[in-house]
C-alpha cells in the first residue's frame, strides 16, 4: 500500500496515502488493512518528536498499531451498524435492469458507504469486492515530467521534485487529472460497480455542475465486467451509467 511523506520547504510535511487496487477479495480484510496501516503511521506521528532511541522508536510502533487496531473495532462497528436505505440493499436482490434503475432512483450515497455497503453485501450475500484505480493527466501533458508531489490550493502552489511543467499547466495538471475509483460487489458473472471520478464527487463534472454525485452500472446492462473495467481504466470511459446524488455532509 503505497504511503509517501513530502517534506516540503516550508518545514511542513505532506502524507499521502494510496490505498491498494484489489480483486474479488473479502471487503473486510481489505479494509482493516489499509485502515491499520495508515491508523499505525498516524499514531506514531503523534508521538515521534519525543523518540530518540531505538528502543523508543520500536514501542511507539507497537503501541501505534496496537492503537490502530483498536480504532479498526470502532470503525468496524461504526460501519457495520450503518442502516441502510432498503433501496440499496434491494439492489442485490434485483437481476433486471429497469428494477434497478427504479431502485436507483431513490439512493442517496455517502462517504461511510464506500465501505459499509461491500461489507454488507459480503456478510450477507457472499458477494466479493474489488477495486481499480486509475490517473490520467491531460493528453496535452502526455510529453511533461510530472513533479512528485503536486498541491494546488486557489491560487496558492506547492511542488516538489525536478518537472519541466510551468506553473500554469501544473494547475491544468490538477484542474484536468482524469482520476477514477472503480467499486465493483460480486463476481465477474453477477456484479454492481459504483465509480466516481474526483470531478462528480466534487460537482464539477459536466453536465452535471453542482450536483456531487457518482455512477451505478451493473450486469444488467448486458455489458460484461471486462468491458466496464477496461472502459474505466481507459482515457475517457464511454458508459450509460446511471446518476447517484452523492451527499459529502453525511459521515
Amino acid at each position: 500500500m503505497p504511503y509517501q511523506i513530502f517534506s516540503s520547504k516550508s518545514n511542513s510535511e505532506h502524507h499521502v496515502y494510496h490505498g491498494d487496487d484489489c480483486n474479488l477479495v473479502d471487503p473486510v480484510i481489505h479494509f482493516k488493512k489499509d485502515f491499520i496501516e495508515i491508523f499505525t503511521r498516524l499514531r506514531i506521528l503523534q508521538n515521534s518528536n519525543s523518540l530518540y532511541s531505538m528502543r523508543q522508536r520500536l514501542d511507539n510502533m507497537n503501541k501505534g498499531r496496537f492503537l490502530a487496531k483498536l480504532d479498526w473495532e470502532k470503525e468496524y462497528k461504526k460501519v457495520t451498524n450503518i442502516i441502510l436505505q432498503p433501496e440499496l440493499t434491494g439492489l442485490f436482490q434485483e437481476s433486471k435492469k429497469k428494477k434497478q434503475q427504479n431502485l436507483i432512483k431513490a439512493i442517496r450515497y455517502h462517504s461511510d458507504l464506500f465501505m459499509a455497503l461491500p461489507i454488507y453485501a459480503y456478510q450477507n450475500h457472499k458477494m466479493l469486492f474489488s477495486r481499480f484505480t486509475v490517473d490520467h493527466l491531460p493528453k496535452e501533458l502526455d510529453n511533461k515530467i510530472s513533479p512528485e508531489f503536486l498541491r494546488v490550493d486557489n491560487d496558492n502552489m506547492e511542488y516538489l521534485g525536478y518537472t519541466d511543467m510551468s506553473k500554469g499547466e501544473m494547475k491544468v495538471a490538477i484542474e484536468k487529472r482524469n482520476y477514477i475509483i472503480s467499486d465493483f460487489i460480486g463476481d465477474e458473472t453477477d456484479w454492481h460497480c459504483f465509480f466516481r471520478t474526483m470531478a462528480s464527487i466534487k460537482g464539477t463534472e459536466k453536465p452535471h455542475e453542482g450536483y456531487p454525485h457518482l455512477h451505478y452500472i451493473s450486469s444488467a446492462w448486458g455489458i460484461s465486467r471486462k468491458d466496464v473495467i477496461n472502459q474505466l481504466l481507459s482515457y475517457r470511459y464511454s458508459l450509460k451509467a446511471e446518476t447517484v446524488p452523492f451527499d459529502p455532509t453525511i459521515f
